[in-house]
């Protein structure tokens, strides 16, 4: 991915829905959107791929996109599970300048315990306007606070 020679890029939209991406693709095309500090909206769209997401590194160095408001993420049908659901809280809980977070991650395997993690990074993001988290079709079962 050759983004990098636009780092006067505020708005982005990329749509790599049923890809076969795995966690090696995501990575390196994160690690390409990380060097566009001037990002404000970012729109993913990496459902129906085959990402499963078990390292907290896949999405650590978002955290460089210290402008960024308003992020959409779809993962709908990949290997999402807990330890996916703690990287994600992890790079939440650091971009402390979102106002509007849309997280789509149905239909893939988070369990109860990675449902209540990640509901966890949102309360100390004190400029959040909008929050949309879609988890059907997990395995969530019961969540208890």
């Amino acid at each position: 991915m050759s983004l990098g020679k636009h780092i006067k890029l505020s708005i982005l939209t990329l749509n790599l829905k049923n890809n076969s991406i795995t966690d090696i693709g995501l990575q390196s095309m994160v690690n390409t959107l990380s060097n566009l500090t001037n990002l404000v909206n970012v729109s993913l769209d990496l459902s129906y791929n085959s990402i499963a997401g078990s390292a907290e590194q896949l999405l650590r160095p978002l955290v460089n996109l210290t402008n960024l408001s308003v992020l959409y993420l779809n993962l709908e049908n990949n290997r999402i599970g807990n330890d996916t659901g703690s990287s994600l809280v992890s790079f939440l809980s650091q971009s402390m300048n979102l106002s509007k977070v849309t997280l789509q991650l149905k239909e893939n395997i988070l369990r109860s315990t990675g449902a209540n993690v990640l509901l966890t990074p949102f309360k100390n993001l004190f400029n959040l306007a909008a929050l949309s988290i879609d988890l059907e079709s997990n395995k969530i079962g019961d969540i208890r606070g």
